[in-house]
């Protein structure tokens, strides 16, 4: 009985890419001739990016956005300064503490006169007659 199978053995043969096209053997030439246009390729686009940076400095563009950048972060920087002493001096205060006890209690106040005023409610259905009048009584 024979076991062995085409794909079995040290040496498999199946397309690693299946679905990218492999072009038929190359000779040397035209390998040279492919590597000469990639390096065409990286040299037409490195002269660009050097032209580009030239322009984009020649502009001022770069001490421009170099500018922009320092001011911004300058501006975070002290914003964030203002906010912590701002911060600081609330707590050294009290006025945060002051804030949170004045809520606890404006709550307390506030559940004191729900439970008044469904207090009144209740009283009010209860003692409330039960008729009610059809006519106004007569004024002197």
């Amino acid at each position: 009985m024979d076991m062995t199978n085409e794909n079995s053995g040290p040496y498999k043969t199946r397309n690693v890419y299946p679905n990218k096209r492999v072009p038929a053997q190359m000779n040397p030439e035209q390998i040279a001739q492919s590597i000469k246009n990639i390096a065409k390729g990286i040299h037409e686009g490195s002269y660009q990016m050097r032209k580009t940076v030239r322009i984009l400095h020649q502009s001022g563009a770069f001490n421009e956005l170099t500018q922009a950048v320092y001011y911004a972060a300058v501006a975070a920087r002290d914003t964030a300064r203002e906010i912590r002493d701002t911060a600081r001096d609330l707590k050294e205060d009290g006025i945060v503490r002051g804030t949170a006890s004045a809520i606890q209690q404006t709550t307390v106040a506030a559940r004191v006169t729900v439970h008044t005023v469904r207090d009144m409610a209740t009283d009010t259905v209860e003692t409330s007659p039960k008729a009610i009048m059809t006519k106004l009584p007569e004024w002197p």
